[in-house]
């Protein structure tokens, strides 16, 4: 499906820390082997479940709806997901630069293919869920976030993606709300080089051993990762409005990230903390510093493996708004527009390709492209239907108006005299009947036809 390409992204960031992915590019690869990737039986068969079963609407669950906005649109379908982002865009064009300057029929025609290539046992848990959580409760979700990571495995070979990220326990759970408000009260004290705080510092910055931070460095005010925390203030604010019987059970949905480039790569530096986003691994290292014996950690997982350079960016976007991905709302890790970094010239032709395959082979693209075709037919054959009886009704007003108006003028009329005419003759039978019997009663009672009789 060919689409208009997007207006250049390149914009630099005026933020003096960098943006939270700007590493996040497909290298080229070294070498031509293993770029296609062989389709297996094996592997069509274990994703035969998802290829059968296209987006239903009727399908994303109810408690999703409840907390967020997107799976509410998605319940109504992708199209109104897709026109939501739209809208929130052009309300606040600020938010995301890359979308402005292209039509709505643009925006749509990138998205609705790329929402319809997305399996729903995933795309259900970006809107309002928690993947990490279904990969362990649904098979069908630990299964299709398996065959979507061996694939990363092939490295280069696999191609663009996008992966995405959460902040949860071995369980798959997040921490509690009240739990969060500790490690933000900790993030600040580690933010705030005056107050003497090289302690937790300490304990924070070597929280992920992949760097190793001397106490020395600590003490001058040194730290790992950042020395503001003011984006924090949305996620305390998203915690003091949920109800008292909720700050005791995992934030639902979870503290998630949402990034583009060679998948496996990409969430290997996220896990170590390497050319990463310095927000998110601040707050894992909290969580571990201040929570030693919860196991809190980022896991990710591919979803969406890009078929076109344009797709590359709408991608991001797309996913990064539905699941509520940014800072501003208290519901993620983006500090940066989504999309502002995604290169991919890079990319070679047979990586593409195989991403096309993947695509085309693999996942419920086509099946959910005709299932919406289907229930959008449906929808304008009943509007349809619904105009023609209005129509009909429209033109048969006249005719009735006109019938009621001679049946007011000639049979009316008529109905009136026989009804005068039955009251006289009523009038005239109860007049003969007092004359003959004494009463207007035809029947008498035993009684009267005594007194009648002597």
């Amino acid at each position: 499906m060919s689409s208009p390409p997007l207006p250049d992204t390149q914009v630099p960031a005026t933020d003096p820390d960098p943006p939270s992915d700007s590493e996040d590019e497909v290298e080229a690869a070294d070498d031509d082997d293993d770029v296609n990737i062989p389709m297996t039986q094996q592997t069509a068969q274990a994703l035969l479940p998802v290829m059968e079963r296209p987006f239903d609407p009727a399908d994303v669950p109810e408690e999703n709806k409840r907390v967020s906005r997107y799976a509410e649109a998605l319940g109504d379908d992708l199209h109104h997901l897709v026109t939501l982002v739209w809208d929130e865009h052009q309300r606040e064009p600020d938010r995301i630069p890359v979308v402005m300057g292209l039509s709505f029929e643009d925006w749509r025609d990138l998205c609705m293919p790329i929402l319809c290539a997305t399996p729903q046992v995933i795309l259900n848990e970006l809107v309002g869920g928690n993947l990490t959580r279904a990969v362990r409760k649904n098979p069908d979700a630990e299964r299709v976030t398996n065959l979507y990571k061996k694939r990363a495995e092939h490295g280069n070979a696999a191609g663009p993606g996008i992966y995405h990220i959460v902040l949860v326990d071995e369980e798959g759970l997040s921490p509690t709300p009240r739990e969060l408000l500790k490690v933000i009260e900790a993030m600040r004290q580690y933010c705030d080089t005056t107050s003497g705080n090289d302690s937790i510092a300490f304990d924070i910055d070597n929280a992920v051993k992949s760097t190793q931070v001397l106490l020395s460095q600590t003490q001058p005010g040194e730290r790992r990762y950042l020395e503001k925390v003011g984006w924090s203030a949305a996620l305390e604010a998203r915690i003091k409005q949920l109800p008292t019987d909720l700050q005791d059970k995992p934030l639902h949905p979870p503290l998630r990230y949402i990034g583009y480039g060679n998948p496996a790569k990409r969430l290997e530096n996220h896990i170590k903390h390497q050319s990463s986003n310095y927000i998110m691994n601040l707050t894992e290292s909290t969580c571990r510093a201040v929570w030693k014996n919860r196991g809190f950690r980022v896991e990710g997982f591919p979803i969406y493996w890009c078929e076109t350079p344009e797709a590359c960016i709408a991608s991001e976007v797309l996913f990064t708004a539905i699941a509520d991905g940014y800072t501003r709302e208290g519901g993620g890790f983006s500090h940066h527009p989504a999309g502002q970094n995604n290169k991919c010239e890079d990319v070679t032709l047979a990586q593409w390709e195989c991403n096309c395959l993947w695509v085309d082979k693999l996942t419920p693209l086509e099946l959910s492209i005709r299932a919406f075709n289907a229930r959008k037919w449906a929808l304008r054959e009943n509007e349809r239907q619904h105009e023609e009886a209005d129509d009909l009704s429209a033109q048969e007003r006249p005719n009735l108006e006109a019938a009621d108006g001679w049946l007011d003028d000639n049979l009316m009329p008529e109905v009136n005299r026989c009804i005068e005419s039955v009251n006289e003759t009523t009038a005239l039978l109860s007049r003969l009947l007092v004359l003959v019997y004494g009463t207007d009663d035809p029947h008498p009672s035993e009684d009267e036809s005594e007194e009648q009789s002597s």
